[in-house]
């Protein structure tokens, strides 16, 4: 069933945007050739984690950087820490 799951989160993440999903990415300054929802999803990650959501920071550094990204993470947070 999980296969199941991830075959149809992939076929619908692969969608093109509607035009008012478009507006809302390019008033957020994202401009992207041939937007997704997966770019959708992506774009409400970040915002997540730019508002300091620590699940966010740490999804979007596992992403990027794999296994290294707790500890990217790690870092980060101690040095917005040490900045106040």
């Amino acid at each position: 069933m999980k296969k199941g799951i991830e075959q149809e989160l992939k076929k619908i993440t692969a969608l093109k945007l509607n035009d008012e999903e478009k507006t809302a990415l390019n008033e957020k300054g994202i401009t992207v050739k041939n937007p997704t929802k997966l770019t959708l999803l992506a774009a409400a990650l970040f915002e997540k984690a730019a508002k300091g959501d620590l699940s966010a920071l740490k999804e979007i550094f596992s992403r990027l950087d794999g296994e290294n990204g707790d500890i990217s993470g790690v870092v980060l947070i101690d040095d917005i820490k040490n900045s106040n």
